[in-house]
């Protein structure tokens, strides 16, 4: 009897990014997976966007958004699209990212033969410097409201390797199972950037699914391309923002109103000091908007 192959929906969110977009669309021609479709959604963009990458990859499917809604409504839109057409798997992947070849089977290889496993994503290494990790994991310390990406520019030598349980799986690469989103939801849509992912995680692994990463699945990120790249200004404000919400919700009181603000604060100022060193100016005052801002609601 021929094996059925899960269906799996790559959805894309683009906004002014036609090029990033472009040469990571190229890189899915070439999975070695027969059963996905791909869905861009454009958030808004004035670059021409819809119309460049509908003639380049007539294959694609597009929802066009007449706003930028962000990251977590913006492909809420996608993953509610994808439901609608049956999909059992939705991978959520950034436009400015390069894939493997066998990212699909390397992922679905272990997603199907663990029922509790819901959430799941690739190892992901800096595109600019293809052998240094940026996400081999993702881990979260409520006591001192941080999270932070494991193997962080480690060199991939062997030493991050296997499927590992973690705490979040970065939205950059994030594949969920669909009785995940009917069980728990989608993005929490008050986040517009940033955190959506670990709170999309924490719900899962609350009703008991496990959330891994598949280290021997690999990708390539440009990283934060649609805002800057790197650290700027509008990344300080947003992750500020989103993180006091997320923070507020998941942490005990007593860390939530004494631990975690004076590490927060020592952390923006240690942070600023240093970009500000490299030539970036405002990013302490972003850092103070964007908490003020998520203090406030």
């Amino acid at each position: 009897m021929e094996k059925t192959y899960p269906l799996v929906y790559i959805n894309i969110l683009n906004y002014n990014g036609k090029n990033d977009t472009e040469e990571g669309l190229d890189s899915l021609k070439n999975l070695d997976y027969d059963n996905f479709k791909i869905l861009i959604i454009d958030n808004g963009s004035n670059d021409g966007s819809v119309e460049y990458l509908r003639e380049r990859f007539p294959e694609a499917e597009f929802i066009e958004n007449d706003e930028n809604f962000g990251f977590a409504k913006g492909n809420n839109i996608g993953i509610k699209y994808a439901l609608e057409r049956q999909a059992n798997y939705i991978l959520i992947l950034n436009n400015d990212t390069v894939v493997s070849p066998a990212l699909l089977k390397d992922l679905l290889d272990v997603a199907t033969k663990d029922t509790e496993i819901g959430i799941i994503g690739p190892k992901i290494l800096y595109y600019h410097q293809k052998d240094k990790i940026w996400f081999a994991g993702g881990r979260i310390l409520s006591l001192l409201g941080n999270s932070w990406h494991i193997g962080n520019r480690k060199k991939d030598l062997g030493r991050y390797e296997g499927i590992v349980d973690e705490d979040y799986q970065t939205g950059c690469a994030l594949m969920i199972k669909r009785e995940v989103i009917e069980k728990i939801g989608m993005f929490d849509p008050a986040y517009f950037a940033y955190f959506e992912d670990a709170d999309l995680c924490l719900r899962a692994r609350a009703q008991g699914y496990r959330v891994v990463c598949v280290r021997g699945a690999k990708i390539w990120h440009k990283i934060s391309k649609s805002i800057g790249g790197g650290l700027s200004p509008d990344k300080a404000y947003l992750k500020a923002k989103s993180g006091v919400r997320f923070f507020r919700r998941y942490s005990l009181k007593i860390w939530y109103y004494t631990t975690i603000p004076i590490c927060v604060l020592c952390y923006i100022t240690v942070r600023s000091i240093y970009e500000r060193l490299r030539g970036k100016p405002g990013i302490f005052k972003a850092y103070i908007k964007g908490l003020l801002q998520g203090i406030r609601g």
